[in-house]
């Protein structure tokens, strides 16, 4: 079993646990993977690209969607600890490939690493993250909309010698901050196994509207 099909089980069962399986299942009943083209262009432009990442949207095309209440797949921390998944309270949803393709976070990424925006307490970029805007080379897989701390997450193939080629950071974008999660994608994952999925906890009393039956 991959590890993406052993994280689908257990967020899974963490969803029927919680009595959220009506969710859990409208949001899988509606999901439609991405299509080979775009799993071969993906390939193309990001060649590092890790392959649990190429599974996860084989099952998910990108998991936000207007027509239904959005699957949430992944989570973050809103504050520190950054080192401890148990506090990965905060959920975001996947990119689509399109999303993926598109890059849209990686301008704004690169103005505040560049300095050309500096907000007035100064930048704060993890030292595992490149501090230089040219060399950075990285994939915005996940976001989220929080009125507490957006952020969007991504995965870096350009990381400072201090850090991991294929690491996952995040971006708080209201707070200029930038902050390394897991030295890959795969640990991203499986901390968020290991801690059970917290954000969960949290998703249920924020949504508006009724789940599909």
């Amino acid at each position: 079993m991959s590890i993406v099909q052993r994280y689908l089980a257990h967020i899974e069962q963490r969803y029927i646990n919680s009595d959220y399986a009506d969710y859990w299942q409208n949001f899988i009943r509606h999901a439609k993977g991405a299509d080979e083209r775009r799993i071969q262009q993906l390939r193309n432009t990001f060649p590092l690209i890790p392959a649990s990442l190429i599974e996860l949207l084989r099952f998910c095309d990108g998991s936000k969607n207007d027509e239904y209440l959005d699957g949430y797949l992944f989570g973050y921390p809103l504050w520190d600890p950054y080192d401890k998944f148990e506090h990965f309270d905060s959920a975001c949803y996947l990119n689509s490939s399109d999303e993926m393709l598109n890059n849209g976070m990686l301008n704004n990424l690169k103005l505040y690493i560049n300095g050309d925006v500096v907000p007035p307490w100064g930048r704060d970029i993890d030292d595992k993250v490149t501090d230089k805007a040219e060399e950075l080379n990285c994939l915005y897989f996940a976001a989220v909309f929080s009125q507490d701390k957006p952020a969007d997450l991504f995965i870096d193939f350009s990381p400072s010698e201090k850090g991991s080629v294929g690491q996952v950071f995040v971006y708080f974008y209201y707070d200029e901050e930038i902050r390394v999660l897991a030295d890959s994608f795969d640990a991203y994952l499986q901390g968020l196994m290991a801690a059970n999925f917290p954000f969960i906890d949290y998703i249920f009393p924020n949504i508006d509207g009724e789940v599909e039956k």
